[in-house]
């Protein structure tokens, strides 16, 4: 079966030092099922309008990474919490949010994802990645 790495590496300079540290992280996933794909958030698109992120065949999120593209903070809603309006983690433009474990936890896995628009959607269309990778 076809897997699929994901690696994140950090790269900082601890207090009193004067030399980089890097710090990689991995976790090496089975990638089917998987739903890959860029939404689109239309002009005029009023605030506090919830998207939801296409699981497609994906019951069970393993990975989940979303990045906004967009000229306006997005709210982040896991498994429909907290209930709406409220949002349990606001990404700014350019943020991206990433949950990768190598299997699902035994509980409180992700099973859904919904992001809310903060403002109304102005001039241009916002895009936001997504990547979500799981078991059926």
């Amino acid at each position: 079966m076809p897997t699929s790495t994901v690696v994140t590496n950090l790269t900082y300079v601890p207090p009193l030092a004067t030399t980089q540290q890097q710090v990689p992280f991995s976790n090496a996933e089975n990638y089917v099922p998987h739903s890959v794909g860029v939404l689109d958030i239309p002009v005029g698109v009023a605030a506090n309008t919830a998207i939801a992120v296409p699981f497609g065949t994906v019951s069970v999120a393993d990975v989940v990474i979303i990045k906004n593209n967009g000229n306006q903070d997005l709210g982040l809603r896991i498994n429909g919490i907290p209930t709406s309006p409220a949002i349990l983690y606001q990404m700014p433009p350019g943020g991206v949010f990433a949950v990768t474990h190598p299997t699902a936890p035994g509980s409180g896995a992700i099973t859904s994802v919904e992001l809310d628009t903060t403002v109304t959607q102005a001039t241009v269309v916002g895009t936001v990645d997504f990547y979500v990778f799981g078991a059926t």
